[in-house]
């Protein structure tokens, strides 16, 4: 992502990683989602493609690619 940012100028503003990924650290003993997030978004070419053509990261737009 920060690859998109820097070489593509892609607006990052509206990124959440936590959307896509499991962040790197979370309660080990109680093994909980990081709180308040749902199941993950699929992150596809697709929206990484039309990001870097827009140079917007418009989740609602890019999520409902299908």
């Amino acid at each position: 992502m920060q690859a998109l940012e820097q070489d593509f100028g892609v607006d990052l503003s509206d990124y959440d990683a936590y959307r896509y990924f499991q962040p790197p650290m979370f309660d080990v003993f109680l093994k909980r989602r990081a709180k308040g997030r749902g199941d993950k978004i699929p992150l596809t070419i697709s929206m990484l493609h039309l990001a870097t053509k827009t140079h917007k990261w418009d989740a609602q737009t890019l999520e409902n690619l299908s």
